[in-house]
């Protein structure tokens, strides 16, 4: 999903909205010093991938000098939680 329109939630929430089961549970530490409306809401180029093997796969793209970094884990849950704050998917689907 290529986060240029929207930022960073906004792709993660659409890979989510689809769904009936499951959530995220996000990490912004990777993504530098900003606030975490900066880290969420940015809209500079960039994509996100959900792969099986996160660690494998920043190493396949670092090893070629493109810069990669982990931000969410899939849960069972049907939330999304960004650090600490819990929101549900099916809410915010609802009023997007």
């Amino acid at each position: 999903h290529d986060i240029s329109s929207g930022g960073l939630i906004t792709s993660l929430l659409e890979m989510t909205f689809p769904l009936n089961w499951g959530g995220l549970n996000i990490d912004l530490s990777g993504l530098g010093n900003a606030g975490k409306v900066e880290k969420l809401f940015s809209e500079k180029s960039a994509v996100v991938l959900q792969v099986e093997n996160a660690e494998e796969t920043i190493k396949s793209f670092q090893s070629v000098g493109v810069n990669a970094v982990k931000v969410a884990d899939v849960v069972l849950e049907r939330n999304i939680s960004v650090d600490g704050e819990e929101l549900s998917i099916n809410d915010l689907r609802d009023t997007w």
